[in-house]
């Protein structure tokens, strides 16, 4: 399952972007730098701007300023579907899949960007569109295995247990073996073995899938043990970013959690 690699220096740079929203700043001059093969979280207390700033990288927003370069190309450029198409996949807080769509139905859904049958050879079934049609649907069951989905993958999502779901979610972000995946609030609403789980599967990603991983999440336990670097905001602005261990000892991070003051 690994991705092509990317050795262009830092996979992705952002830098001194900015959001407005009529008179409230989401984001203030924030900067930081991913590099390939790399878990970055990213940290903050609710409404510190964590979910603007996936939504500007997937493209669902646009800065006020700043740039973002990903893969070495100008992100703020591109369409969302050109971004998808650039090595970049991204899960949401709230799950976003179709109910009424197989597991399978599902992931293959992750593979838009992939498929380069034209209208013609789709339409009068083609042997070439044929051989890509089984070359995605092997491409899904790999995946689904992976994530040990594959016992599940005729059924309709609509019938599957909220964790399960979540791990729908992440295949379908998998399936297109992007260099980058934005995986917002994987943890939210699982147990504490789901989140072990989780952890063991973030690291895959990094070391066999070759893939980043941009990560926002509140579970500190899971963020601390899995990246390798953590960005921390709080109103909109970066009060922190490097190794995890410095990061939670950083005392604007501190206070910003516990409600205190900075020294």
């Amino acid at each position: 399952m690994a991705t092509q690699q990317y050795t262009g220096g830092a996979l992705l740079s952002v830098r001194n972007i900015g959001v407005r929203f009529g008179g409230i700043a989401a984001l203030q001059d924030v900067s930081f730098d991913v590099a390939p093969q790399t878990i970055c979280g990213v940290i903050g207390p609710n409404g510190a701007g964590k979910t603007t700033l996936f939504n500007c990288l997937s493209r669902l927003y646009s800065p006020t300023c700043g740039s973002i370069h990903f893969a070495g190309q100008p992100l703020l450029q591109l369409q969302a579907h050109q971004v998808a198409a650039l090595g970049m996949a991204r899960t949401f807080q709230h799950v976003a899949l179709f109910p009424a769509l197989t597991v399978r139905d599902n992931v293959m859904v992750g593979l838009h960007a992939n498929a380069e049958a034209g209208f013609w050879a789709c339409g009068l079934r083609l042997p070439s569109m044929r051989r890509e049609e089984r070359a995605l649907e092997e491409r899904t069951d790999a995946v689904l295995e992976e994530l040990t989905l594959l016992g599940v993958a005729q059924r309709r999502v609509a019938e599957l247990s909220f964790p399960t779901r979540k791990r729908v979610e992440l295949a379908r972000a998998l399936v297109s073996r992007p260099k980058m995946v934005l995986l917002d609030e994987p943890a939210a609403g699982l147990n504490h073995e789901e989140v072990d789980s989780l952890r063991e599967t973030l690291v895959r990603i990094k070391t066999e899938w070759k893939a980043a991983v941009l990560l926002v999440e509140h579970h500190m336990n899971l963020v601390m043990r899995c990246s390798d670097q953590v960005v921390a905001l709080n109103f909109g602005c970066t009060i922190a970013d490097g190794a995890p261990d410095a990061v939670a000892a950083n005392a604007d991070v501190i206070a910003a959690y516990l409600g205190g003051e900075a020294a």
